[in-house]
């Protein structure tokens, strides 16, 4: 996990207008903790030590009136959590196939539709 990638994506969520979790640390205060503590954070991922903060729960309500729980992740978590996610992408995503539509980055029903729409026009 490279340092320069964990604080692109903070720098990414600063723009996103990251609302801070559980921690109240903001994506900015993301970006200078892991500027200082990067080595520390690297060897605690590395040897499976990294505790992660507490999720921070709320409520919102939907359309019909009923109540949706929904969690937050602090923004060292979050971090984490998306520099994994982006490295598990490229090392998985080419190994399905090209017919594979749900679940992939950039994939779904509207790419699946289509793919099949323009097979059926090639064999009638």
């Amino acid at each position: 996990m490279k340092k320069e990638k964990l604080l692109e994506i903070a720098r990414k969520m600063q723009k996103a207008h990251f609302k801070p979790g559980y921690d109240n640390m903001s994506a900015q205060g993301a970006e200078t903790w892991i500027e200082i503590n990067y080595e520390n954070l690297l060897a605690q991922l590395k040897e499976g030590k990294y505790k992660p903060q507490p999720l921070m729960g709320f409520s919102v309500t939907k359309s019909n009136g009923k109540f949706r729980q929904l969690v937050k992740l602090c923004a060292l978590d979050m971090i984490i959590q998306k520099a994994m996610y982006g490295f598990l992408t490229e090392l998985t995503e080419p190994m399905f196939s090209e017919h594979i539509h749900g679940y992939l980055q950039n994939r779904g029903v509207t790419t699946a539709v289509r793919e099949f729409c323009e097979s059926a026009a090639k064999h009638p």
